[in-house]
């Protein structure tokens, strides 16, 4: 229901009829964005999905006129894939962004476009 908001754009990618996974957009304001909700379905997992989503969703934002994308994970081990994958198309970590507060749990990330 959170993603039905107006200030989120989301897309599914989909080869053929099975669904690879899905991500969102949420406009801070007219500059700023948030990815939300990156997934990868199990079946595609492993295999490479994760980095193109993540370089579609770049793309969309460049489309969408952003010039930062920001982000909220996890700081434990089960994220450390996910940390990897945003590292690698560029992300650094940074402070906490719009409504999020310091928290030990969460890492915090973003990428000038």
């Amino acid at each position: 229901a959170g993603l039905k908001d107006s200030s989120i754009d989301f897309w599914s990618f989909w080869e053929n009829e099975d669904l690879i996974g899905c991500g969102a957009i949420k406009f801070l304001d007219s500059k700023n964005g948030e990815f939300k909700s990156i997934r990868v379905s199990d079946s595609f997992r492993g295999k490479g999905y994760g980095i193109k989503i993540i370089k579609k969703l770049i793309q969309k934002a460049k489309e969408l006129k952003l010039k930062k994308i920001s982000l909220e994970t996890g700081s434990d081990i089960f994220f450390a894939p996910a940390r990897k994958i945003f590292d690698k198309c560029g992300f650094k970590k940074c402070p906490p962004f719009a409504h999020y507060k310091n928290d030990e749990t969460a890492c915090y990330m973003d990428l000038i476009i």
